[in-house]
């Protein structure tokens, strides 16, 4: 298959579209993601994914990549991969929690120590017969391919930190319900805005900083305001999948449908060895910043585990209310993380 790049252009900026293309190709899919090109998510996951099911099958299907939102907005993207304006895009569950308010349950503080932990225990609820697969991602008539949680949550700011009591009163970036409740643990204002949002909202002081994995706080160009940031600490994380749709799924021959799960499996690792592996090198790249990294007391982190001890069954029991498996959800995820 030859690979070969395309420059799309706008008023705003260039944007890169990576095309495989293929003479007598039967099927070429349209991929799309919100990240900018240098994001080490896709380039660890999705390209590791095309990249593989081309190995396999080129002679069957090629791939469009479109990244950094250009064929929409994270919170578009599953309703264009439903509808087929994208054959495989990135779903980020916290941008619709109202669609997908399960799959949140990867937001919870201390629940998992790295991206690896997270991610195989998430792809276990999110494929096969797992519970998300069915209660959200089957209903919504797609297929997750490809699983990613980011390495545990840090605490960044732009202000300076003494303790855990620097966060009262700042205003921190959210994802959604699970991570309201551990900002709002600090004393903080939770502030619910996509990634590609955060540095604009920064720069103007609408956000203090975030509960954010330190790869964002790079791929965004947050370090210019980033004055602290905590270390080996977990504010909780992150989940985000490739997905495609049944229909389209369906329309793929058992070759191609076996290729694109083994290289689902193969990119899902890829993703969250890379993100272990990079941590220590991100942090030093802060520091060379002049960026205050700080790891909490042993009283800060008693204090910050003993606010956040209920939240997760605080958020189950909301769910509940709603006639959703929170609390199965839950001890779901509980118990493929002790697996």
């Amino acid at each position: 298959m030859k690979l070969k790049t395309i420059l799309a252009l706008s008023t705003s900026l260039a944007t890169v579209v990576t095309a495989h293309a293929a003479i007598g190709q039967e099927i070429t899919m349209r991929v799309a993601d919100v990240y900018p090109t240098t994001h080490p998510v896709p380039n660890s996951t999705i390209r590791v994914f095309m990249e593989e099911v081309e190995s396999r099958v080129g002679d069957q299907i090629g791939f469009e990549y479109y990244p950094a939102q250009q064929l929409g907005s994270g919170a578009d993207l599953l309703s264009l991969t439903q509808e087929g304006v994208v054959d495989i895009g990135l779903v980020v569950p916290s941008y619709i929690s109202d669609i997908l308010p399960l799959s949140a349950v990867s937001e919870l503080p201390g629940a998992y120590g790295s991206s690896c932990e997270g991610t195989m225990a998430m792809h276990e609820l999110m494929t096969g017969d797992g519970i998300l697969a069915r209660e959200e991602f089957n209903p919504n008539d797609v297929r997750v391919l490809i699983t990613h949680a980011f390495a545990p949550f840090q605490a960044f700011s732009t202000q300076s930190f003494e303790s855990l009591a620097s966060y009262e009163g700042q205003k921190l970036r959210t994802l959604g319900l699970v991570t309201d409740l551990t900002i709002e643990s600090l004393g903080a204002t939770p502030i619910r805005i996509s990634a590609p949002e955060i540095n604009e909202a920064m720069s103007r002081g609408t956000i203090d900083g975030g509960l954010l994995g330190v790869a964002t706080v790079l791929s965004y160009d947050l370090v210019p305001y980033v004055r602290s940031g905590t270390y080996g600490e977990s504010f909780g994380g992150a989940v985000v999948t490739y997905t495609i749709s049944h229909s389209n799924w369906e329309r793929l021959s058992p070759e191609v449908q076996e290729a694109m799960t083994e290289a689902g499996r193969m990119a899902t690792l890829s993703g969250c060895e890379a993100a272990d592996d990079a941590v220590d090198t991100q942090y030093d790249t802060l520091r060379d910043a002049d960026v205050q990294i700080v790891e909490l007391s042993e009283e800060d982190a008693a204090t910050f585990a003993t606010s956040t001890a209920r939240i997760g069954e605080t958020w189950a029991e909301s769910l509940n209310e709603r006639g959703r498996p929170g609390t199965e959800v839950l001890e779901a995820f509980r118990a493929a993380l002790a697996d």
